[in-house]
């Protein structure tokens, strides 16, 4: 048997570029994504190894940001010229 490596959860989404709940609310959301990974406590920590990591990250769905994405739809479906005018709380769109 080789030595694998093996992180705390937090370690493990600070290695994918994620933040350190990352994979944490992942597993409180959704614990399904976790049935064929091998877990292990190590104190009040829970730790995984990089296959258990792919094994998450192939069940994670690739989600946008919609707060990016509402104004791009906008931009590119409509035929007018938008200019955005940035407020305190919200955005106006003038068309010119």
């Amino acid at each position: 048997m080789h030595d694998e490596k093996w992180y705390s959860l937090s370690q493990a989404s600070i290695k994918q570029g994620r933040s350190r709940a990352y994979f944490s609310s992942i597993k409180a959301n959704h614990p399904e994504y976790f049935e064929n990974v091998e877990l292990k406590k190590v104190g009040d920590n829970l730790v995984i190894n990089q296959r258990g990591i792919d094994e998450v990250l192939k069940h994670v769905k690739k989600v946008g940001d919609r707060l990016r994405i509402l104004p791009l739809k906008a931009v590119y479906k409509t035929k007018h010229i938008l200019c955005f005018y940035p407020t305190n709380h919200y955005i106006k769109i003038a068309i010119n």
